[in-house]
This record gives C-alpha cells, structure tokens and sequence, in this order.
C-alpha cells in the first residue's frame, strides 16, 4: 500500500511542479487517484497502478475502461525498485482501447491484469512523469479560435 501512495504522490508532485492544479480523492472509488484539473473546466482522471520490479499491473477495472471511461481518463504505471529510480509511464484511454497487446484477453473482462511487458515499455518508452506533465500542460493551453 505505501509503494502505491509514495507513486501516486510522485505522479502528483510532477504535475504541481509543472503548475497544474492537483486534486486527490479521499477514497478511490472511482479507479481515480487524482484530477488534474485544467483552464476552462477541463480535466484528467488519473489513476496510478504500482508495482515492484517488472512485473505485470494487476486490477485494472477494463470493463470501465473499455465501456464508460471519459476521454480524460489516464493510467500511470509505476514500477518501483528497491535500488535504482522509478519508472513511470503513462497511457491514455485511447491507448488502453486501442493496443490490444496490453490486454491479457482479447475478450471483455471486468477487471483483468495489463500486459506492460519490455515490448510495452520500448513502445511508450518517451510517455514518463516529464511527458505526463507536458501533455497535460499542453491541454491546458487554450484552444485556438477558428
């Protein structure tokens, strides 16, 4: 439980430092960590799956994902080793809807494992806490007039 707070608040910090508003929920109901909220009443849902060494992200809610997540939705993995950094890689709803090889069946399952394996982490190797907080800073830019 505290790997997963301490990754949940690193998350968190990343996106205060890049001056983004950061709100966390007193329970995680939801499948949300976090919002970050942005200019125009836009916002993010987060959620921060954790886990030690590089192993596969147990208890993702796919149903919700797949079926009634916003377009806000985003999932941060966190791998947590006892002695070298962090890793940090984040996915969109898209990505997660879209890139069956992070699903461990290609069928509907209500809560099931991601698949984040070294195929997965080459291919959004440049999505980190850095990347995170860009492409959020970047949705908090206004939109340009038509």
């Amino acid at each position: 439980m505290r790997g997963g707070k301490i990754s949940e608040l690193e998350v968190a910090t990343a996106c205060i430092k890049e001056g983004l508003s950061v709100f966390l929920p007193i329970v995680d109901d939801e499948a949300v960590d976090m919002v970050v909220r942005l200019s125009g009443g836009r916002h993010y849902d987060i959620q921060v799956k954790s886990c030690a060494g590089h192993n596969r992200i147990i208890g993702l809610p796919w149903q919700f994902i797949l079926d009634d997540a916003a377009d806000n939705y985003i999932l941060v993995v966190a791998y947590r080793f006892p002695n070298k950094s962090s890793e940090f890689y984040y996915l969109t709803v898209e990505d997660l809807r879209n890139d069956l090889s992070l699903r461990q069946k290609p069928g509907l399952v209500s809560w099931g494992d991601l698949i984040f394996n070294k195929p997965q982490r080459d291919r959004y190797k440049d999505r980190g806490l850095d990347g995170l907080a860009r492409f959020l800073r970047a949705k908090s830019e206004p939109e340009p007039a038509a």
